[in-house]
């Protein structure tokens, strides 16, 4: 099911800034096409991943703290609020360091819908 604004009272969000937070980086150095550093990313199923070119390679990215009990080979780099955006649940514009926005938890109880400005600023009362 597609989200819309329209599920939602803005009565009903939590104001929020965000703070951003440390990344885990894996430096994968190899010149291999967008589609392997995918197939790479889908190994890590349930992770919120963000990657994109280096100088050698890769760099793939993900909250430090969604490391948690993930079993895997890879050796990570922390870097010091190196996830420092997130994106609106629902236009996808930046939620940047230090930007207020709005959260909602979601329906299974197990994250939150995240709303910008511009998104809850459309929403009824």
């Amino acid at each position: 099911m597609k989200l819309e604004l329209s599920q939602f009272k803005k009565a009903d969000l939590k104001p929020y800034t965000f703070p951003g937070t440390d990344a885990a980086v894996y430096h994968l150095r190899a010149k291999i096409p967008e589609k392997e550093v995918q197939k790479l990313c889908d190994l890590l199923p349930n992770v919120q991943l963000r990657y994109g070119p280096a100088d050698e390679g890769w760099d793939i990215k993900m909250p430090w703290w969604s490391l948690g009990d993930q079993s895997t080979d890879w050796e990570f780099e922390r870097e010091p609020k190196g996830w420092d955006h997130e994106h609106c649940s629902f236009c996808h514009e930046h939620v940047s360091i230090g930007e207020h926005c709005y959260l909602h938890e979601s329906e299974d109880n197990d994250g939150y819908y995240m709303f910008c400005q511009k998104c809850c600023a459309k929403m009824k009362k």
